[in-house]
This record gives C-alpha cells, sequence and structure tokens, in this order.
C-alpha cells in the first residue's frame, strides 16, 4: 500500500521522506516520525497526492505550516 503510493510519488516528481522527525516541522518542537511527509509544490501536485492516497488507502492529513500544532511522539 504504501510502498505503491511512494511509486507514484516518484512517477510525478513529488517529493517525499519516510519517517521524519514531525518535530523538527512544528512550531513547539513536540513530536515522533511520521510514516511518510510529503511536500507539494502547486495545487495540482496536491489533489494528485490526496487522489492516489485515496485510491492506494493511505490515511492522509492536509497540514499547513504546522504551527500551533502538536503532534503525538
Amino acid at each position: 500500500m504504501l510502498n505503491a503510493y511512494i511509486d507514484l510519488l516518484k512517477s510525478k516528481g513529488i517529493r517525499y521522506k519516510e519517517g521524519a522527525s514531525l518535530a523538527l516541522l512544528s512550531s513547539f518542537q513536540i513530536g515522533g516520525p511520521a510514516d511518510l511527509i510529503v511536500w507539494t509544490e502547486n495545487m495540482d501536485m496536491l489533489i494528485y497526492a490526496i487522489e492516489q492516497a485515496r485510491r492506494t488507502g493511505v490515511k492522509y492529513c492536509v497540514i499547513g505550516n504546522a504551527s500551533n500544532v502538536l503532534f503525538a511522539d
């Protein structure tokens, strides 16, 4: 499931990282590792990433700049 999704992201040149610390991304510097983080450069990439996550059954959450967000460890 996740590998298929990653292959689809790669095919469109969409940046991602597996196992990245969410603490490094939030303004509170709190949070454990995410299975996968995806960065899109424009709305079309975002729409594609969401559509493919749904299609492949990957759970997702869209987060902006991660300010005032607390992630679990």
